[in-house]
């Protein structure tokens, strides 16, 4: 089976690709349950450009929602609200065959399988706090769990004609979202769910902005440190202190080199953990590549909550403290909030976003501002009595001005390119070594050590795991290059992303960087039989790409002739040389012939000239040719 097509999905017509999540509460506060007001305020989102929304649905009492939806271009997505639903399947919760085939009569296709089950909120008394849990929480069981239950309910809602979407996550959590976003695909990888992922499923996100800018985490006050001026201090009124404490923060939380699935390095605490890239708008592409690495194919990702949320201070309690995630920024004033808005839906009508990531669904519509009883999260809401004529200026903007049909993606990176699998020769490995700078008998251990690691295919995956058999990490490609080290090659420019070290090439540039730092000890197949059993192979590899390389006598003289005399002397030849009992009669140093790079010296002994040289600086074999 193969995976379907993005073109397979389901999108609204004249997608702009902009969602709102329409409340909060299954009470149901806003859309359904004033529905006389429905039609008015349906015509108004879509005016505004709207054409995904998100509804949290208690049973049937959405379908008459989603088909006014549906009707004006609106595509629906359905949450069957369920409190504490984990570790549970939601199929155990609802009798969730019969709702999903009523929603489907209606026309809505895609259902969003739990919530956040990252958060200790969402579980169970029992399944996720400190002192009683009995599934270790952050070590494994808890993405277990949720992979378990989402393919029981995934078979559900295919079989019903539904199009379910993985369980999204809260941005950080109690469990690092990205951490756990990993170990789940490689449980449902590992537990033979493939298969079913290929049917017709899509990722269920929560991209939030946080308060870090739209081209977090690589702006320049994250990657620098850069300095907050006067007048930049001045233009926003809420930062976490003084300007001086604030140009404090960014010096010491400056994160060079951090990208979206940066990992905290070797010797730290939580060494090989997420260290938090991705908590902004981007984090959709960490998702993206986190999925195609475990299975090498693409499905959607649906955005189900998230954006912008405004941060400033309101007044009076409970809702007076700023929101400032990240005391190097500012919190989001109403006025960025509409202009992060804004210039996100432009990277869909201005085609910047892979056409992969369907929408961006922005928390949160309304509640009571809606003609709703439910008044939670109304800080939240576009539509709210908090704000001055009762809704968020970004509703306004996008009045006058409707967001726009999203474009193709003009990059190049929406489709990514999936390894291939083959399995290098000795001689290809032998000669990678030499190409990244191993040389001497360091050609022949790493040579050996490829085909003990992973018998010299270039898609290889091991995994390494704890005593419960959860994954800890992952070594990668012909080399094995474990997958703690992708930020670190990535940052030292070795690799674009996680994939290319199924790429020979790149492994083996990654497998010198790692040797320059922790030696042949980084494999631990060097003592192994294996190792052993490859040694011969891979000298044999080795001596004949010298052999092939060897000047003729010919070649040598001519070098010896016409490019030394004069150049300066190289001590080592010199020194063995002398040892021998050759008087020097050149000085001479590196040259090539015939595009080969040799070192060579002349030396007189007696009526007779030779040369003693080497190829490419490998002291440990030093030639004689009689001149």
């Amino acid at each position: 089976m193969t995976a379907k097509p993005l073109s397979w999905y389901p999108r609204p017509p004249a997608d702009t690709g902009f969602g709102l999540h329409a409340s909060a509460s299954n009470s149901f506060g806003g859309l359904m349950e004033h529905k006389d007001a429905n039609p008015a305020l349906v015509a108004e989102l879509k005016h505004m450009g709207v054409r995904w929304m998100k509804l949290v649905a208690g049973g049937d009492n959405a379908l008459e929602t989603s088909a006014l939806l549906l009707a004006n271009g609106i595509m629906p997505i359905i949450r069957f609200y369920v409190a504490e639903q984990w570790p549970r399947p939601l199929s155990e919760c609802i009798d969730l065959a019969d709702l999903v085939r009523a929603y489907v009569a209606v026309g809505v296709r895609y259902f969003q399988v739990g919530n956040e089950p990252n958060l200790l909120l969402e579980w169970q008394r029992g399944w996720g706090s400190s002192d009683e849990d009995p599934t270790e929480w952050k070590k494994g069981a808890q993405p277990d769990r949720v992979a378990d239950a989402f393919a029981i309910d995934a078979r559900i809602i295919l079989d019903n004609g539904g199009i379910p979407l993985t369980a999204p996550l809260a941005p950080g959590g109690n469990y690092n979202d990205i951490d756990w976003f990993r170990t789940y695909c490689q449980v449902l990888r590992n537990k033979g769910h493939a298969g079913l992922l290929q049917e017709g499923i899509a990722i269920g996100a929560h991209p939030g902005t946080l308060n870090h800018p739209l081209d977090y985490p690589f702006d320049k006050v994250n990657q620098e440190g850069e300095q907050l001026t006067r007048e930049e201090y001045e233009r926003h009124s809420t930062w976490a202190g003084s300007l001086e404490w604030v140009n404090a923060e960014r010096l010491r939380g400056k994160n060079s080199g951090q990208h979206l699935q940066s990992v905290f390095p070797p010797g730290h605490e939580l060494a090989g953990k997420d260290s938090g890239g991705s908590n902004c708008w981007l984090k959709w592409r960490a998702y993206h590549d986190v999925w195609v690495e475990v299975f090498g194919f693409e499905v959607p990702i649906i955005s189900l909550e998230g954006g912008v949320w405004v941060g400033e201070k309101l007044g009076p309690e409970p809702f007076n403290d700023a929101r400032i995630y990240d005391p190097r920024y500012p919190a989001v004033s109403k006025e960025r909030h509409k202009e992060w808005i804004l210039a996100i839906l432009h990277q869909f009508s201005d085609g910047q976003v892979p056409e992969y990531l369907f929408n961006v669904m922005f928390w949160l519509g309304g509640g009571a501002g809606w003609g709703g009883q439910h008044q939670p999260f109304e800080r939240d809401a576009w539509w709210s009595h908090y704000w001055e004529g009762g809704r968020l200026p970004v509703v306004d903007a996008l009045l006058a001005s409707p967001a726009l049909p999203r474009k193709p993606y003009q990059g190049t990176d929406s489709t990514p390119v999936e390894p291939v699998t083959r399995t290098l020769t000795f001689a290809e490995v032998a000669a990678l070594t030499e190409k990244h700078g191993f040389v001497g008998e360091e050609r022949v251990i790493m040579t050996a050590l490829v085909d003990a690691e992973s018998r010299r295919v270039t898609t290889a995956v091991g995994q390494n795991l704890d005593a419960a058999g959860n994954v800890l990490s992952e070594d990668l490609g012909p080399g094995q290059v474990n997958g703690g080290w992708v930020p670190d090659l990535i940052a030292a420019g070795i690799i674009a992303r996680r994939a290319d070290l199924f790429d020979p090439d790149m492994n083996m540039a990654a497998c010198r960087y790692v040797y320059l730092i922790q030696g042949f000890g980084a494999w631990c197949a060097l003592d192994s039989e294996r190792y052993e059993k490859a040694l011969p192979a891979a000298r044999a590899a080795v001596e004949a790409m010298d052999a092939a390389k060897m000047p003729t006598p010919e070649q040598l003289r001519r070098f010896a002739w016409e490019q030394c005399i004069g150049v300066p002397e190289d001590a080592s030849l010199m020194k063995r040389g002398r040892e021998l009992g050759l008087v020097p009669l050149s000085k001479e140093q590196t040259r090539s012939v015939d595009r080969r790079s040799v070192t060579g010296q002349v030396f007189g002994a007696g009526s007779q000239m030779v040369m003693l040289y080497c190829l490419d600086g490998q002291w440990d074999k030093v030639y004689r040719v009689d001149l």
